[in-house]
């Protein structure tokens, strides 16, 4: 049996940083679109922007704030594209 418990240590001591890792993770840049938003807002979940050309425009001001790119989430509704591409400029929305 003591045989075992230094194992299960080494165990326990390879297996604790895989949980502890996440803990410690950045969260993912993001941005929110809502059809009841406003494109002057942050673009938070609390205070999303309204339209795809809202996120893209913010995007395009704010390029050096997220130099590892941003996640642009559109919450549910209808939005109208206006004739603006939605690629532009090396950023994808």
């Amino acid at each position: 049996m003591k045989a075992k418990a230094p194992s299960l240590v080494l165990l326990v001591i390879f297996l604790l940083p895989c949980f502890a890792l996440p803990a410690f993770a950045q969260p993912e840049p993001a941005l929110y679109v809502a059809p009841a938003g406003d494109d002057s807002a942050p673009g938070t979940l609390d205070a999303p922007l309204a339209t795809p050309g809202g996120a893209l425009a913010f995007l395009e001001a704010n390029a050096a704030d997220y130099p590892q790119g941003v996640t642009v989430y559109l919450r549910g509704g209808t939005y109208t594209l206006a004739d603006r591409p939605l690629y532009q400029g090396g950023i994808q929305v």
